[in-house]
């Protein structure tokens, strides 16, 4: 892949979050000027920039066009969505960076921010976040810090910096039970994979199941989060 400073981000902690670093760093210098040159105060925003997320953000079908009319409302922003099939999302990374059509902002998981950084192909918003105006609010957290220094990883040059935003703050596992394990151990399969289940009611789930030793071959599986 040739390498390209084009100035990009990965999708933030929220996206409106991701879309103000976004527009405080849109500007066409090459990212090998020092960072005390950029005059933050009168960075403009762009009018138009675009997005490649998977399907893991707001579908077409669950509201996709509230979602994106929200986002505009707010930010004024006129944003363009690149939804490549799920199944094959990473694919369309690379195709994209590949042949340098590269996105505004792209949605990575943390393997690729990782490679994608250390090989120079995201922009070093490290000073864009530091003189944002939501690092400089006051609202957040006390352990916003102790979250952002987590986000940091190593560029080109072996230093750490802020190459991107988790998208969210925190994923639950999913986990896949055979529903005769759960009818042996005398539950309704499908009452169980429409309950958000505590810690509690999980492990005693479990521990019921274990003891009705329930060795079923059965492929019918159910989801419970």
């Amino acid at each position: 892949m040739k390498k390209t400073l084009k100035k990009f981000a990965a999708v933030g902690l929220s996206l409106t979050s991701v879309m103000g670093l976004v527009a405080c760093g849109s500007n066409s210098g090459n990212q090998d000027a020092t960072k005390a040159t950029v005059d933050w105060a009168n960075v403009q925003k762009p009018e138009q920039f675009t997005v490649m997320v998977d399907g893991t953000v707001v579908k077409e079908t669950n509201g996709a066009q509230e979602f994106y009319k929200y986002l505009g409302d707010l930010t004024g922003l006129d944003i363009k969505w690149i939804r490549p099939e799920h199944s094959s999302y990473y694919d369309s990374v690379k195709n994209a960076f590949a042949s340098g059509d590269i996105p505004d902002v792209v949605l990575l998981s943390s393997d690729y921010l990782a490679n994608f950084a250390a090989n120079g192909y995201l922009w070093d918003m490290t000073d864009a976040w530091n003189q944002s105006a939501t690092k400089n609010s006051g609202r957040l957290i006390d352990q916003a810090e102790i979250i952002e220094s987590g986000n940091m990883v190593a560029g080109p040059d072996g230093e750490k910096a802020l190459y991107g935003f988790s998208p969210a703050r925190g994923n639950g596992c999913c986990t896949y039970i055979k529903s005769s394990a759960l009818t042996a151990a005398g539950y309704n399969p499908e009452e169980v994979a429409s309950k958000t289940l505590t810690y509690d009611e999980y492990y005693k789930m479990l521990k019921d199941m274990k003891a009705a030793s329930a060795n079923q071959t059965s492929l019918s599986l159910v989801q419970v989060s």
